[in-house]
């Protein structure tokens, strides 16, 4: 009598792979319902004894049985699959409706610091779609600056620094 048994590496490829189907399908789905949460760390300048700047952070919460998923699992994702831009441009605008909203600006606020993953930072389309919605929402490009998140090396050099340059020209740091 022959029997199959699965051994425990096995399981934990299925299981690997089941997650990524899940976490892909529920990304899908936050992308379609722009869903994704921002959330808005401050950050304290010792100098001023206040608050001048403030960091987005996108969060992923699956309110069945995942709960919140890590930006370092579903960013990766979106690059993946061709969805990066649709996220940024979700986080884009709910990053300026929210500066815009609580004029930041008039509370002592000077920037917002938002991350770019490295493919995003080399998207061709990234400073066209920067400046149509800081313009949308009247929001000075020199109260935003971008950090590439990745230590990666990234594959167009050329790009990134086109990009970069086209982005510090209107204003963005």
């Amino acid at each position: 009598s022959s029997k199959s048994f699965v051994r425990p590496v096995d399981l934990e490829i299925r299981k690997n792979r089941e997650r990524k189907i899940e976490v892909l399908r529920i990304v899908k789905e936050a992308i379609k319902l722009k869903s994704f949460e921002m959330y808005y760390q401050p950050i304290y300048n010792i100098k001023k004894e206040c608050f001048t700047n403030v960091e987005a952070l996108v969060r992923l919460k699956n309110i069945t049985e995942l709960g919140f998923i890590s930006p370092e699992e579903f960013i990766p994702m979106t690059e993946k699959n061709g969805m990066i831009m649709d996220l940024s441009n979700i986080i884009f605008n709910k990053v300026f409706s929210f500066m815009n909203e609580k004029s930041l600006r008039q509370k002592g606020i000077s920037h917002m610091e938002l991350n770019l993953s490295g493919l995003q930072s080399v998207d061709s389309d990234l400073p066209l779609l920067m400046n149509k919605l800081l313009t949308e929402y009247n929001i000075p490009a020199d109260s935003v600056n971008l950090e590439i998140t990745e230590s990666v090396a990234i594959t167009s050099g050329y790009m990134l620094k086109k990009n970069m340059d086209e982005l510090k020209k209107m204003g963005c740091s």
